[in-house]
């Protein structure tokens, strides 16, 4: 893991999901290696080509897009024990649905623990409240627990963060599924939360968010109600429109 990319803007071009899990510093001068702003970091990918997306994956290829070297999460080691090190760990959407998933969760909660509080970074797209509708491996003082309901607006509501200034600009609005290309923006939304900062919900207040935060000793856990990793078709090809894939990439 590198040292002090704790300290680093944590972003995923899909607010996603290169913007939020790239470690890229919001002070930094553009150049050249800003065209890959996830260059140099290594990251342990988890999906599942599940059926509400018709088997779509894309966390993977997105972040390989940003520039990271990307793994898939071997799943007989904790999270802070894989091979090589990681300064990422990414949970595709709705991959709870697979039980390899779920029995990582149950085994290998503590170490996901573990690895945020050396310095690394946990993000979780959205999940099926069906198979489990809480992020169970959050440490105490933390919780998040989603719901059933499908919303269709996003609110920057800390426009100035670096993972919203990163994927929506220096001037982000209110935002609609028509403007992601997506059926829904917030899917399986959060109903309750505790101990975690909104920096994206689909009430202008900052109720139902879509995107949460929280520090936990040197680094962060981050979880979302987007779906905005599900670009590719299971064999790797384009399923999307080119909107949605932009945005999939921002």
């Amino acid at each position: 893991m590198k040292e002090g990319i704790s300290r680093r803007a944590f972003m995923t071009g899909s607010a996603g999901v290169a913007a939020i899990a790239s470690g890229v510093s919001p002070a930094r001068v553009p150049s050249e290696s800003a065209k890959l702003p996830g260059k140099g970091l290594r990251v342990a990918v988890l999906e599942y080509p599940d059926r509400w997306t018709k088997e779509s994956i894309g966390a993977g290829k997105l972040l390989g897009h940003a520039g990271m070297t990307v793994f898939q999460l071997d799943i007989t080691h904790p999270a802070d024990s894989q091979h090589g090190g990681v300064d990422l760990i990414v949970f595709g959407s709705f991959v709870n649905n697979a039980e390899s998933y779920r029995q990582y969760i149950q085994t290998h909660g503590k170490s996901l623990r573990s690895f945020v509080y050396a310095g690394g970074v946990v993000l979780e797209m959205t999940q099926s409240d069906q198979f489990g509708n809480s992020v169970a491996y959050l440490p105490k003082g933390f919780e998040v627990i989603r719901g059933d309901r499908d919303l269709n607006d996003g609110y920057p509501v800390d426009p100035k963060h670096p993972i919203i200034n990163q994927w929506l600009g220096d001037h982000p609005g209110r935002f609609s599924k028509n403007d992601i290309d997506r059926g829904n923006v917030n899917w399986e939304s959060v109903d309750r939360w505790e101990g975690m900062k909104v920096l994206l919900a689909s009430e202008a207040h900052g109720g139902s968010p879509c995107l949460l935060e929280a520090a936990h000793g040197k680094g962060r856990f981050l979880v979302s109600g987007l779906w905005v990793d599900k670009c590719f078709d299971n064999s790797g090809k384009v399923s999307v429109s080119d909107r949605a894939l932009k945005h999939g990439k921002a």
